[in-house]
């Protein structure tokens, strides 16, 4: 006999995610009304940049800045009164919830909303991202949006300031960006393969520099992907023990087949009978590659670049001279992006030394030029844990 308990259909839930309850509309006009006389939000709603709304424990909007109102084509904030966030923007999630936004099976990895929870059980400032896929006119269109969450006291009751910064276009840059230089390393990598092959089986001038050629573009392109991951936050250090003697002989085989270095001598001084080193190996060798080669740059035919490298007990000192001396006004500017004496295109290599050995290693780079010695360019790393060699 069949158990009628177990043919009841089930009652699906309330929410998948954040809590499915909502304030009364007389609860919201009163406190929205609390909120419009409240001095300190006319402050915040001036201060903030961006499209700023403030809602309840219950997630639902009691208020709204001009331009949040302005991009939902709200005439007045009373359109907006009671609704939650994802709802005011159109997102589509919203509507999959059974109770609105925030309480669909993909609102879980909203940022929005996540931010939002945080923020009520911490009662700190919490900041989070969210992509939104939003509802116009028939259409879909995607945002990003950056967010930042933060309590506030109105009349007793606590309620959160929300505030967005619209993102799209620059999370769309850097998606392209990403994909570009994706793809381009590829052909990069190709090219620099065949193009040895060539340079291996002739002996014409032409085939050896067009190798020289790709592999210079394999080293901007590397360059500059490892600045996009850096300004998008992707870039982490990942720390290794590295033996001294491996990173001279990485130096020289970089250099020892460079354009910039052809005519030209490096000398490495230091490196014999040093501690392992702990640090992020690829992060190291584009600084002190990047240091090397500006002096390569700034040296005469004949001339020579010197590495030296001097260890203590609290840190390591890699120092990179050259005789040529620099004019002060471009002394004054050398860390500065996109700033260069060879012209459009060039200025990368020392701003790149200054955001990945100090943002990244914990480094601290600096440089001093003197007439009567030349320039030296310094870069300090504070030791971590060595072992011994």
């Amino acid at each position: 006999m069949n158990d009628p308990q177990a043919n009841r259909q089930s009652s699906p839930p309330d929410t998948y995610f954040a809590s499915a309850a909502r304030a009364t509309a007389e609860e919201i006009r009163a406190l929205s009304e609390r909120a419009l006389n409240d001095p300190i939000l006319g402050v915040v709603f001036e201060a903030v940049g961006g499209y700023a709304m403030v809602v309840d424990c219950h997630r639902q909007i009691i208020a709204a800045n001009e331009a949040l109102l302005d991009i939902l084509e709200a005439k007045v904030a009373d359109n907006v009164l009671g609704l939650r966030p994802g709802e005011a923007l159109k997102c589509v999630n919203a509507e999959r919830g059974p109770n609105g936004c925030g309480t669909s099976k993909q609102c879980r990895h909203c940022g929005a909303v996540t931010a939002l929870l945080a923020a009520q059980v911490s009662n700190e400032p919490i900041d989070g991202s969210c992509s939104l896929t939003c509802a116009s006119g028939g259409n879909v269109k995607p945002r990003d949006f950056r967010v930042r969450v933060s309590l506030i006291t109105i009349g007793g009751d606590r309620v959160y300031v929300f505030v967005f910064h619209d993102v799209t276009a620059v999370a769309r840059r850097e998606l392209l960006e990403r994909i570009f230089l994706h793809d381009l390393s590829n052909l990069a990598t190709g090219l620099l393969g065949w193009s040895e092959e060539l340079a291996l089986s002739s002996a014409s001038e032409a085939a050896s520099q067009v190798f020289e050629m790709a592999r210079r573009m394999g080293e901007q392109l590397d360059e500059q992907r490892l600045l996009v991951n850096f300004e998008s936050g992707a870039l982490k250090a990942s720390m290794e023990h590295i033996d001294f003697a491996h990173l001279e002989s990485s130096l020289r085989v970089w250099f020892g087949r460079s354009d910039c270095a052809r005519g030209k001598s490096l000398q490495i001084d230091g490196t014999s009978g040093k501690s392992l080193l702990a640090t992020d190996r690829s992060l190291l060798l584009r600084v002190l590659g990047n240091l090397i080669k500006n002096a390569f740059e700034a040296t005469e035919p004949g001339g020579t670049v010197t590495l030296r490298v001097k260890t203590s007990k609290e840190s390591t000192a890699f120092e990179v001279h050259n005789s040529a001396v620099m004019p002060k006004d471009i002394a004054a500017q050398v860390f500065k992006r996109r700033f260069s004496t060879k012209g459009p295109g060039h200025g990368l290599g020392l701003h790149a030394v200054q955001l990945l050995g100090e943002a990244c290693l914990g480094g601290q780079a600096s440089f001093d030029t003197v007439e009567a010695t030349g320039t030296t360019f310094r870069f300090l790393l504070p030791n971590g844990e060595q072992t011994a060699s």
